[in-house]
């Protein structure tokens, strides 16, 4: 509830500051426009904080009851044919307070149904089971010390290269400075079954006793498989590692600025308790050509039209989002497209909303 409390702090101290100085301004200007300019514009900086990610979000709210409210009854005053007693700006204020007010119980009902849906969701049985059991778990690693940020990296088994270039970039340092209360985890499955599976296996056994930093699942890690993987680190984030704040799920072939990145992501968890930040993809569909690296079939996924979603390559979420995730993806029939379908698909069931944020962007490195 931190986020209704806060918009109902902040209304009332905008609207106390207004109540005791908005009267001077109505005295210092002969001109009321003029006055109202003046209102709206310390109200509006005064709420400057927000995010206005849609008409429903705090700031949105905030301007449209305290500013509107507030400066409409005297507008109309102003425009009557006929002379009539001005209002006061104690009675606009009153006005502008009950309406915010009315404002913010609306959202709380709204938000109380959302809940509902949610609770009702995750009263359906479960339909995938991820049980696989793991190859190395690493279920000490977040046992010691603070963690404000948790770096999960989806990896292939083979992709040997690709983690020692990982491990030497700007990235794995800033989580090995303990004053950032950061880590970073490699996420793999089993090996596919061929003649070089146990040479890889054995290489990754090698890299885990030297690195410690790799969490492996026994599913079969082909590209088709990457909903378990992305399942896989869902899972293990919300049982093995609750008390980080924030997980941020990074491919090893992308560039981000790490500094501009994680202050979008604290920057949203003031307004939101749960929410998925990424580049968001509307009006995308799925691949119909059987030979397409991405083809989805229609038996798999039916409709024209994917739903919009975040794409896989850069996501950032709290701890508890993670959690909701992976409880929406035990229950949600599955498509193998792991960015459209927890983003996409699972996230709506569980009332996670997708957000953006200019900061919060990436760039594909050509290996």
């Amino acid at each position: 509830m931190k986020q209704q409390t806060r918009i109902i702090l902040v209304a009332s101290l905008t609207i106390n500051f207004l109540w005791l100085f908005g009267s001077s301004f109505f005295e210092l200007y002969n001109d009321p426009n003029e006055a109202m300019r003046q209102v709206r514009a310390l109200a509006a900086k005064s709420l400057q904080k927000f995010d206005l990610e849609s008409v429903n979000s705090p700031k949105a709210i905030l301007i449209d009851s305290v500013l509107d409210c507030i400066l409409d009854p005297l507008s109309k005053d102003q425009e009557a044919d006929e002379p009539s007693k001005p209002t006061t700006l104690s009675t606009a204020l009153k006005i502008a307070q009950e309406s915010t007010l009315r404002k913010v119980i609306h959202k709380l009902q709204l938000e109380l149904s959302e809940k509902k849906a949610v609770i009702s969701f995750l009263s359906q049985p479960i339909i995938n089971n991820h049980d696989f059991g793991y190859t190395h778990n690493g279920s000490l690693f977040c046992a010691h010390g603070d963690i404000d940020f948790l770096f999960v990296v989806p990896s292939a088994p083979h992709f040997f290269d690709r983690r020692e270039s990982a491990r030497r970039r700007d990235l794995y340092r800033f989580t090995k400075d303990r004053r950032n209360k950061a880590k970073l985890l490699f996420f793999l499955g089993k090996p596919q079954f061929g003649p070089d599976f146990q040479e890889i296996q054995s290489q990754i056994d090698k890299e885990v006793e030297t690195y410690g930093d790799i969490i492996q699942e026994n599913f079969e890690d082909v590209y088709k498989n990457i909903r378990l993987k992305a399942v896989s680190m869902l899972k293990w984030t919300s049982t093995y590692c609750r008390a980080a704040r924030f997980v941020i799920r990074t491919d090893d072939d992308i560039r981000f600025d790490i500094g501009n990145s994680l202050a979008a992501l604290q920057s949203k968890s003031m307004s939101y308790t749960d929410f998925i930040l990424g580049e968001r993809k509307d009006n995308g569909s799925p691949m119909r050509k059987v030979s397409h690296k991405w083809y989805v079939s229609p038996k798999e996924y039916p409709q024209e039209n994917y739903p919009p979603y975040a794409y896989g390559a850069l996501l950032g979420y709290p701890i508890s989002t993670v959690a909701l995730l992976y409880q929406a993806a035990l229950r949600v029939e599955p498509i193998w497209m792991e960015d459209v379908y927890l983003t996409g698909i699972c996230a709506p069931k569980v009332g996670v909303p997708i957000l953006r944020d200019d900061n919060f962007v990436f760039d594909h490195e050509v290996y």
